[in-house]
């Protein structure tokens, strides 16, 4: 009425039938089940440690032709919290672990490595402190430990002394949760 225009900024769009197809059923994962699309992930290198664990789109259907669809329709490109790898190697340090539970404990644990990888400073800080105060790390003599009572390779002096589970100690994880590479003096004594 006073003649005056302005813009207004409403920001992206999508079509009507792309609105629709998020609230469906309608993607199938690498195994052919049908998924809701924010059910799946597109595979990159910061989804690709929860290969395997969570669902993921189609591989016919996740190439750089198609990713921007994928995208509009909710499919998830970043990795999932960390917690839940974190919770499932609490559930895990519950139990008595037998050879099947060792592989599934190992798995997570590459899991975490592929993870802390790609991870921001406050991520790692937030996962370092968790283990540092939860018995979450599988030592080599069948117990659950803190990063500051676990060693990553052992120590001739101190040969008594828990070190990770050995097939795991070449994974950079360790460092990164501040877990101590042999026993010194200090620590023993300290213990």
């Amino acid at each position: 009425t006073t003649g005056t225009r302005g813009s207004v900024s409403t920001g992206f769009i999508p079509a009507k039938w792309v609105m629709r197809f998020r609230d469906l059923d309608c993607l199938y994962d690498t195994e052919g089940k049908i998924f809701n699309p924010a059910e799946l992930y597109m595979r990159n290198p910061e989804t690709e440690p929860f290969f395997g664990i969570e669902p993921f789109v189609k591989a016919e259907l996740d190439n750089e032709v198609t990713k921007p669809l994928l995208r509009l329709l909710g499919v998830r490109e970043k990795q999932t919290d960390v917690n839940k790898v974190i919770d499932r190697l609490r559930s895990l340090s519950r139990v008595q672990i037998n050879e099947r539970l060792l592989q599934e404990v190992l798995k997570w644990y590459s899991v975490l490595e592929k993870i802390v990888f790609h991870a921001d400073k406050e991520t790692i800080v937030n996962i370092n402190e968790i283990f540092k105060n939860e018995q979450l790390i599988y030592s080599s003599e069948g117990n659950w430990e803190v990063s500051s009572d676990v060693f990553i390779f052992e120590s001739e002096e101190y040969p008594e002394a828990p070190t990770v589970y050995p097939s795991t100690q070449d994974y950079l994880l360790w460092n990164k949760l501040g877990v101590i590479n042999h026993p010194t003096e200090d620590l023993i004594i300290s213990w």
